[in-house]
């Protein structure tokens, strides 16, 4: 992927207007129609990749991952690490796979499901989030932001659903409902969003979707964008 590392040297008359093109929750000010066209296509593709998701779609929901991506990761080694696993696993020291070894590609080829301490095939359920007795529902958009270049956005919203406590911590079935903010965040490449390059980030604790992070975060944090309202971008799905 070309390097995300951008900076914006922007004419005053030019950064005014990056500023003013942004939609409150209170009304909207003045956004370019194409900015609003993009954010309409980007809602309707979160919600279609949140859903495939859910259905551990494992070709669906690797099909929406950045080409460098495939080229590195195959569909076998994306569905045995139950989608949670980075482009640049193998190179990384610090991994969040599981296992004390990374396996071998070939070993995942041949053995395409982990296998439990007894032996069994661990189901292939695409895994959301890093606790996996978290039961994801529902996914409610709340924000959308678009790099002014229209070329990277994310999309800021909450995911809902039913946590489950440790039954052998707890010794029975207890389970309570959650509601997780989650961001993704997206690259467009050859006129598509896809789900930018990620990478691992090891400090951060907690249930939510922030434990990968853009590739070169410096670059994103650089970026200016402009937000739109989701309520804005969903009014043609209703």
């Amino acid at each position: 992927m070309r390097s995300i590392v951008m900076r914006f040297f922007l004419a005053p008359v030019g950064l005014f207007l990056l500023q003013t093109a942004v939609a409150s929750a209170g009304g909207q000010t003045a956004i370019p129609a194409d900015f609003l066209d993009e954010a309409k296509k980007l809602h309707a593709v979160e919600m279609d990749y949140f859903q495939k998701c859910l259905a551990s779609d494992w070709p669906g929901i690797y099909d929406y991952h950045h080409p460098r991506f495939k080229e590195n990761i195959s569909l076998a080694e994306f569905k045995f690490f139950q989608g949670r696993v980075v482009y640049n696993y193998r190179q990384v020291e610090s991994q969040h796979v599981s296992g004390l070894r990374v396996p071998s590609r070939d070993y995942i080829k041949n053995n395409p499901a982990k296998k439990d301490i007894l032996g069994f095939p661990i189901p292939q359920k695409y895994q959301m989030f890093g606790d996996p007795l978290i039961t994801p529902k529902s996914l409610t958009i709340d924000k959308i932001a678009i790099s002014r270049d229209k070329r990277f956005a994310k999309v800021e919203g909450r995911v809902t659903g039913r946590q489950q406590l440790n039954p052998a911590i707890v010794r029975g079935h207890i389970e309570f409902p959650v509601d997780i903010p989650m961001v993704d965040f997206w690259e467009q490449v050859d006129g598509r969003w896809v789900i930018t390059l990620l990478k691992d980030i090891t400090h951060v604790s907690g249930n939510t979707r922030f434990y990968y992070i853009p590739n070169n975060n410096d670059g994103w944090k650089q970026m200016q964008f402009v937000e739109i309202d989701a309520s804005l971008a969903a009014a043609d799905e209703r």
